[in-house]
């Protein structure tokens, strides 16, 4: 099992939820999620979007998720300045602040 999966391993069962409960809130087969957790292969990040709303409702710390992210080979950036894990963003202006989801590519997802 690679570092992804048992990290994601770790956040379900900190979420105290299972496999198939995991499955039907996001609509993912069970096998599926399964697959993730012993590392066959990583999410897309529409899917490990989906997993991560329902950990984090489940009250999985934020820290942990991004984890799960830069494992999965995402990561947050802003337009002129990448996002550390972590770092809190101070933003004073009225403007929205606007965060793009970035594969460690480089691709805009």
């Amino acid at each position: 099992m690679d570092q992804f999966g048992r990290l994601f391993r770790e956040c379900r069962r900190m979420a105290n939820i299972t496999q198939k409960d995991l499955a039907q809130q996001t609509g993912f087969d069970t096998s599926l999620i399964s697959k993730f957790e012993k590392g066959f292969f990583l999410p897309p990040p529409k899917t490990l979007r989906s997993i991560i709303n329902v950990l984090q409702a489940r009250g999985i710390q934020n820290d942990l998720l991004f984890q799960l992210w830069k494992l999965a080979g995402y990561y947050l950036e802003l337009p002129d300045k990448p996002i550390i894990v972590g770092e809190e963003i101070s933003h004073s202006s009225r403007r929205p602040l606007r965060v793009f989801l970035c594969h460690s590519s480089g691709d805009k997802l």
